[in-house]
């Protein structure tokens, strides 16, 4: 069974990217996936273009540029459906807060 991580692959692969492309969003998976990012809201069979494929991916390209920079202890940030600040690190860190 193919995870969501495998079928973004795929995607990209459907869409010709370029070697160098390809290789980069190969590690923001890589990353993604060791930080087990959630793709809730990215459905591979309904993506039209890849500007609407690179655009559903921009939270997980933020949280590799992050890890490039800070290691473990990049993160990014975004709110959940509960409305609290969710700090999601690299290395698949949570932390929660209602502020």
């Amino acid at each position: 069974m193919n995870s969501q991580y495998d079928e973004i692959l795929k995607k990209a692969k459907e869409f010709n990217y370029k070697k160098e492309s390809y290789n980069r969003l190969k590690e923001i998976v890589k990353i993604a996936k060791r930080a087990k990012l959630p793709f809730k809201h990215l459905d591979t069979d309904k993506v039209k273009d890849e500007i609407e494929f690179a655009i559903s991916l921009t939270g997980a390209t933020a949280l590799y540029e992050a890890y490039k920079a800070l290691g473990n202890n990049g993160y990014i940030v975004y709110i959940n459906n509960k409305g609290q600040l969710v700090h999601h690190y690299a290395d698949g860190r949570i932390e929660l807060s209602n502020e």
